[in-house]
């Protein structure tokens, strides 16, 4: 039996701009953005650290969505939004489940561009084979959000809808969070 992997990352892909017809070839992966994340612009790396920053985020974001959802979501979910990232591409990445009662009427990749292929062998890219970005909080680098990948040692499944703090501290063991 073969296992299935992620593309490697110098896989290059091509498609078409749907207005203009343009040919874009390129590499592609997928970013990844937990809600409310974006507390990490409040400060840098040298202020403080990424389990620091994890718990600040975790105690005033971490229940949320089931406070304001309770009939869909666990205390501790989190959404994660994805986009399609590339040399000449930066847009919501399709398939993408969203928060009940919110507006799930935006536009994404697909909507400006056709499917992607494999320049080397035609096949049509398998959005959950793309590779994910890594997310760093640490003295050379203070990505958005990177402060839970560098305090849980944890990153999104491509296209992973929610996920929940409660289950990935356990997962992460003691003095991870």
């Amino acid at each position: 039996m073969t296992t299935i992997q992620p593309y490697p990352a110098d896989t290059l892909w091509t498609y078409r701009n749907k207005n203009s017809g343009y040919a874009f070839t390129t590499g592609m992966h997928l970013s990844w953005q937990l809600a409310d994340a974006d507390i990490s612009h409040e400060y840098k790396p040298d202020e403080i650290t990424a389990h620091q920053l994890y718990r600040r985020w975790a105690e005033k974001y971490g229940n949320r969505l089931a406070e304001e959802h309770p009939q869909h979501y666990r205390p501790g979910d989190v959404e994660i939004s994805w986009t399609v990232t590339g040399d000449q591409v930066d847009e919501f990445a399709p398939f993408q489940i969203h928060v009940p009662g919110e507006d799930t009427d935006h536009e994404d990749f697909l909507t400006h561009f056709t499917m992607p292929t494999d320049v080397r062998t035609g096949e049509q890219v398998n959005w959950l084979r793309l590779p994910v970005d890594d997310r760093r909080w640490n003295s050379e680098e203070s990505d958005l959000g990177g402060f839970v990948q560098e305090s849980l040692g944890w990153k999104p499944s491509p296209l992973q809808h929610v996920v929940n703090l409660r289950q990935l501290e356990a997962a992460a063991g003691p003095g991870r969070s």
